[in-house]
């Protein structure tokens, strides 16, 4: 295909809805359940993955739009957009060669020379950054429900100066909630604790036959329509003269032999994303509920939510 990505910033936007490797075809399925779904268009995106994603769309080329934005994240590789910085040299004169655990999950690590521990500093060029998924991670399904998501974008747009929001659900990526039967995740089972590995996601079950492809698209536009309804609670609680429901890719369902979304991967399915402009007015009728904010996440729990949305 001819590859011309738009990113979003090139868009007209206040609020932008971001679900999570969501088809075109598949939102324009059940786009007539929803009157907030009326407006159709597309957008090709700049990357068929999330870690390649957050990283063009908050990359410094834009920093006069972020300084003034949110983002509410349900997805950890926000991890990889907003990594940590250390000098290149410890105090002891030892040159520093951070790991990648240190860079993009701890923020720390210690001098080979001296054992001084050293602290990174984050880069986070918006305004606000709301990283959901550290606290509000559903160990029993794999992923995160839409409501803190939706919530926390709620009380983000009421109590704070913003000139726009992303805000980033993670359905319809899988697992797929309503069929937790079908889908729990790539490392975790029902009341699993150990975490043992299952063997296939959903895309490798596809991919091998062991489930056929009408029960995934079907179980697929349910993990879609979940998320929707919360979607029309957030746009009737913000305010938002042009708000978009978009995607930041899609799935591939064996065209051209590819499952999934793998990265560097531009083919129609994983980049020809939804664009539907709507509104949003805040009329008070949710209030949030309110949570308590635990940003102190082990590396270990990061990579353990990034392997149950497998990718890894």
């Amino acid at each position: 295909m001819n590859y011309n990505p738009t990113s979003v910033w090139e868009r007209d936007w206040d609020l932008l809805i971001v679900l999570d490797a969501c088809r075109l075809d598949l939102l324009q399925s059940v786009a007539d359940e929803y009157q907030f779904l009326s407006n159709q268009n597309s957008l090709t995106s700049v990357a068929s993955s999330t870690s390649d994603w957050v990283k063009k769309i908050f990359d410094p080329q834009y920093k006069r739009k972020l300084a003034q934005a949110a983002y509410v994240t349900g997805n950890p590789n926000s991890i990889y957009a907003f990594p940590y910085t250390f000098s290149n040299q410890c105090d002891c004169g030892a040159e520093i060669k951070p790991s990648h655990q240190a860079v993009y999950h701890e923020g720390c690590e210690i001098c080979s020379s001296c054992k001084t521990k050293l602290t990174g500093e984050r880069e986070v060029p918006v305004k606000i950054l709301k990283e959901v998924w550290r606290r509000s991670w559903d160990n029993d399904i794999g992923t995160i429900q839409p409501r803190p998501i939706t919530d926390t974008a709620i009380e983000t747009s009421r109590n704070q100066d913003i000139d726009s929001m992303i805000v980033h659900y993670m359905q319809p990526h899988h697992p797929f909630i309503p069929a937790p039967e079908l889908d729990q995740g790539s490392y975790i089972g029902p009341n699993d604790k150990e975490r043992k590995k299952q063997s296939r996601t959903i895309w490798e079950q596809l991919r091998t036959g062991d489930v056929d492809e009408e029960t995934v698209w079907r179980e697929y536009k349910n993990n879609l329509r979940h998320v929707l309804e919360d979607v029309k609670i957030l746009l009737e609680n913000v305010d938002a003269d042009t708000a978009v429901v978009t995607s930041d890719h899609g799935n591939a369902i064996g065209e051209y032999g590819i499952y999934g979304h793998p990265r560097w991967m531009p083919i129609d399915p994983l980049v020809t994303v939804p664009w539907y402009e709507t509104t949003g007015t805040d009329n008070k009728t949710h209030t949030p509920t309110e949570s308590v904010t635990n940003s102190n996440v082990t590396s270990e729990e990061v990579t353990q939510r990034l392997q149950d949305l497998g990718y890894f």
